[in-house]
């Protein structure tokens, strides 16, 4: 039988399990379909509940379902995820309705509820999630409004309590409290906070007190300090080096180092991290070069390789990299990169497990499904799973038995 939700938190919390995201997280995203600012956060969300227990825990993670913002459908697909190999099988049924293009998706960490970023019509979709067969169930009420046009990036803090929305229209991040019990989500007080021009990636230090926001229109990231008591956000220092058309965003289980993906610069911008003011410092070398046109960064749940998603039409690959423990450093595996076998990349994501990478081909309505080698990092494809129209972000969700 599932353990409850409380030994699923310490648990990761020993484990060092990262925060992601995808969003996403990302996990994060501008306007365009060709992912010049379409990026996401799908976030792998992670870190010590307030109220887990100190008892060692005794349970392993066991990978059931996932999800897939199928934004041109306007739906949400759901999967069976075959634990041992990674391969996802459709639901029946096999999508839900969302609202307007929802591309972009956050789980609850308690795997309880998940959440549909809309960014046609400004609001964010919230549904159940049966831990029993993977199915959603729409919440009443079903939407929760943003608070401008074009969100495009959403984020649950890891202690379940908060959320938060990147909001282009008004270069603000939409703070939210969340009802653990129900799910629903109603307005912080104050709502937003401004100064982050076209938001569209978030990620969490795993202490839980700091968050990371790619602010795109000024190729940086912020960072903010998190109020664990309210779940309000303090703007507390910039990045700097970033290169031009700042994307995807990643951070190590142990927080020690978060890289940043500079599509213009067609590399990875690698910094370490202050724990205590969550102040981020270029590495030196500060860079590695990636495939043409990268787009997002998902990282490992051990913390040992990084992966890149690369959307252009002579790339179509997945770069891949090891992570150096002691320096941070980003190393080019052999061979650096893997066919993604479908148009338009633009999310990759890793799952709790440490398992396997996914990579979503949005022009091809296809995920390609990677098992991933835990010795070499290097990745190999399980095929192609056919999804809704405009498949991009991707989440997660399990149990602990």
């Amino acid at each position: 039988m599932p353990c409850s939700v409380k030994i699923y938190l310490i648990a990761f919390a020993l484990s060092a399990t990262a925060c992601s995201v995808g969003h996403p997280l990302v996990g994060v995203i501008p306007g365009t379909e060709s992912g010049d600012s379409e990026l996401s956060s799908l976030l792998l969300l992670t870190g010590l509940s307030a109220a887990a227990p100190s008892a060692t825990p005794t349970t392993s993670f066991h990978l059931k379902y996932a999800y897939v913002g199928q934004g041109n459908a306007g739906t949400v697909g759901m999967f069976a995820v075959d634990e041992t190999t990674g391969i996802l099988t459709a639901q029946s049924p096999a999508s839900i309705a969302s609202g307007g293009t929802s591309r972009y998706l956050a789980v609850h960490p308690a795997y309880t509820f998940l959440y549909a970023l809309n960014q046609g019509d400004a609001t964010v979709s919230q549904y159940s999630i049966d831990s029993s067969t993977g199915l959603l169930t729409a919440l009443t009420p079903g939407t929760v409004a943003v608070s401008g046009a074009s969100p495009f990036t959403i984020a649950i803090h890891p202690d379940g309590n908060y959320a938060y929305v990147g909001v282009s229209a008004t270069g603000a991040i939409d703070m939210f409290l969340v009802d653990s019990a129900s799910g629903q989500w109603t307005a912080n007080s104050p709502a937003s906070l401004a100064g982050c021009t076209s938001p569209q990636n978030f990620v969490f230090h795993p202490t839980a007190n700091f968050m990371y926001a790619v602010c795109a229109g000024s190729n940086r990231v912020q960072v903010y300090s998190i109020d664990t008591a309210t779940g309000l956000l303090t703007h507390v220092s910039n990045s700097s080096g970033t290169g031009g058309q700042t994307k995807g965003l990643g951070i190590t289980p142990d927080g020690s180092y978060l890289y940043i993906v500079s599509q213009a610069a067609t590399a990875v911008n690698m910094f370490s991290v202050n724990a205590v003011t969550g102040a981020l410092t270029a590495l030196a070398p500060a860079t590695i070069g990636a495939d043409n046109w990268p787009n997002e960064i998902a990282i490992d749940a051990a913390g040992k390789y990084a992966y890149v998603n690369c959307w252009n039409s002579g790339a179509l690959t997945v770069r891949m990299y090891s992570i150096d423990s002691g320096t941070g450093q980003l190393a080019n595996l052999s061979p650096q990169s893997i066919a993604t076998g479908g148009s338009s990349p633009l999310f990759v994501a890793s799952e709790p497990s440490g398992k396997f990478i996914y990579v979503t081909n949005s022009s091809s309505d296809t995920v390609n499904m990677y098992a991933m080698d835990s010795t070499t990092g290097l990745l190999t494809s399980n095929g192609l799973q056919s999804t809704g129209a405009g498949p991009r972000g991707m989440v997660f969700a399990g149990t602990f038995e």
